[in-house]
């Protein structure tokens, strides 16, 4: 977005929604955003970024897809005000006899940004890995094999080939 525009964006964010004031009233929105990620006038060309309106939203009036845009849009309008994400990322290979196996976890530290879309689906994070150290040993409780195979896709009937050819794209 433009400089310019600082002013303006802040005003949309109080006019936000109901829903979404906890997170424009928090102390972790920074108002003044320095970062030129955001507010650049030498990256602007024809148009600026899609952005809420000042005009205050009627939830109420959206259609369900409606709804879910205007909410994609608020979000990421608030989290560009947020502080980054940080976390500590470990990896670890476990051997168990002859096989490798490989586990990744991102331990958060603060949360930044993320927390204005805790709850979302994909947001299911799985638990932390436990305390390890280098040379630890652990003991394989269960292992089993699963044996699963795939089905190609079926064959493109007259009307299939009539709906990709309508839809193509």
């Amino acid at each position: 977005l433009p400089d310019d525009m600082r002013p303006k964006i802040a005003q949309t964010l109080r006019k936000l929604p109901a829903a979404y004031q906890p997170f424009v009233q928090a102390d972790a929105l920074n108002w003044e955003l320095k970062s030129k990620r955001f507010y650049d006038n030498s990256k602007i060309s024809d148009h600026h970024a899609i952005v809420p309106t000042e005009k205050t939203a009627n939830s109420h009036s959206l259609s369900r897809d409606e709804a879910l845009l205007f909410d994609m849009i608020a979000r990421r309008l608030i989290a560009a005000h947020y502080p980054y994400y940080e976390y500590e990322a470990a990896r670890v290979v476990t051997k168990v006899g002859e096989h490798a196996f490989k586990s990744n976890c991102a331990m958060p530290r603060k949360g930044g940004w993320r927390a204005l879309y805790r709850g979302d689906k994909g947001d299911d994070r799985e638990p932390p890995l436990p305390k390890l150290a280098v040379g630890d040993t652990r003991t394989v409780q269960k292992a089993a094999v699963k044996t699963c195979q795939t089905e190609p896709p079926p064959y493109h009937t007259d009307a299939s080939l009539l709906n990709l050819m309508e839809n193509a794209g």
